[in-house]
């Protein structure tokens, strides 16, 4: 979670993800992982409300990260390491312009979720 202080904003982001909202066969516990920041996300931005902090929820889809090699699953692994030849992942500069928008946005505003998706997994 990513604080920007004086009244600014909040970002749980790179942590929730489209992880929330999409089922994926052998990914249960990394989805209902996604889900739970994803609600508390929602309670944050309820909470702060009154203190005129907003919470952003960012869900970024596939992300070109050392992922994989983190992962114990070898199905799994070797799927996330070969995401890059189904489609063209997200760099790591595109999560940080998401994130750039979302603190930008005038004081009154706040966008409460912001999902950003490679165009081929979009579909």
């Amino acid at each position: 979670m990513t604080a920007v202080t004086d009244r600014v904003a909040v970002v749980t982001g790179a942590a929730s993800g489209t992880g929330a909202d999409y089922s994926v066969p052998g990914f249960a516990v990394y989805s209902a992982t996604k889900a739970a920041i994803s609600y508390l996300s929602a309670a944050l931005r309820t909470e702060l409300a009154a203190r005129t902090l907003r919470v952003t929820d960012l869900k970024p889809g596939g992300v070109h990260t050392e992922l994989a090699s983190h992962t114990s699953n070898p199905r799994i692994r070797e799927q996330l390491a070969t995401a890059h030849e189904r489609m063209r992942l997200l760099d790591p500069d595109d999560v940080a312009d998401a994130i750039v928008y979302a603190v930008t946005r005038p004081a009154h505003v706040c966008v409460s979720q912001l999902s950003v998706l490679p165009v081929d997994q979009a579909r």
